[in-house]
């Protein structure tokens, strides 16, 4: 199969169009490495991104562990295979600066229009706090990041709008659950507490719950988790007793998640919540 082949024939195959991610199992296939294998590849490479960014930035060795074996990365290395690629790019991106940065940020919704949710909940994070005089540089920070933001993703609503209708549309149906609102409500209610700028972590929590009205809780309350974490991260307090809870509780629930993997040799039911 030629790669326009696989990309003309992925929507039907897999239900998505995102290029990197066709691109990136068109050259496995060709090479005739075997999927899991190849795909391992892309875990170890996740894990050793994660784990180096969380030296880079002083991280605790006690949350580099809960992280690593927390259920989101789980996930990530197993039934989340688009994302996985998404986050690789932007992992990637920390180690660059100007031009190969920003290419990397602007490439990897490619591989899951997903992160375009992760980018919503970082930007909304620096809405500057209503009042008489805002701070100039507080202003043109945000606009400089909506700036940033607004052309790739002009771009990819464009180009991609049948496929985004389409899975707009079969999200939308499963949307709203009550118990992934409230779990939204839990996170976003101990992020308020743990963080400093209450304001920037409200607008981005906001953010999060209109998304899950829309499309449903699996993927957003993930993506929701990855906010906090970097909002953590911005404030120094990822050693917070609360959010070290939250990062056990995460740990523990990825056990059944693995053990569904061993027993059945899948992760349902939660597979269908993040694909």
């Amino acid at each position: 199969m030629s790669l326009s082949e696989a990309f003309f024939s992925q929507p039907f195959f897999v239900g998505s169009a995102e290029p990197i991610y066709a691109l990136t199992v068109w050259t496995g296939a060709s090479l005739n490495i075997d999927k899991d294998i190849y795909f391992s590849v892309f875990n170890v490479i996740l894990l050793c991104l994660i784990t180096l960014n969380c030296l880079k930035y002083r991280i605790s060795t006690l949350v580099i562990f809960l992280l690593l074996t927390n259920f989101y990365v789980i996930v990530l290395l197993t039934a989340a295979e688009r994302l996985k690629l998404s986050f690789i790019l932007i992992l990637l991106a920390v180690y660059f600066e100007g031009r190969v940065r920003k290419s990397l940020l602007f490439v990897a919704p490619a591989a899951h229009f997903q992160t375009l949710i992760l980018y919503a909940g970082v930007i909304f994070s620096y809405i500057p706090k209503p009042a008489r005089h805002v701070k100039r540089s507080t202003l043109l920070r945000f606009v400089k990041y909506a700036i940033i933001a607004s052309p790739p993703l002009i771009a990819f609503l464009f180009y991609f709008q049948e496929t985004l209708i389409s899975k707009f549309l079969i999200y939308f149906s499963l949307a709203g659950r009550f118990s992934e609102l409230i779990q939204w409500a839990i996170i976003s209610v101990f992020g308020l507490v743990i963080l400093r700028d209450r304001w920037g972590a409200a607008c981005a929590f906001a953010s999060m719950g209109c998304m899950i009205l829309l499309l449903g809780g699996g993927r957003v309350n993930m993506i929701l988790f990855f906010v906090l974490f970097i909002l953590l991260q911005r404030e120094r307090k990822l050693t917070h007793p609360i959010m070290l809870v939250i990062l056990l509780y995460l740990s523990i629930k990825s056990v059944d998640f693995i053990s569904n993997i061993f027993t059945y040799g899948h992760a349902l039911p939660y597979y269908d919540d993040f694909e």
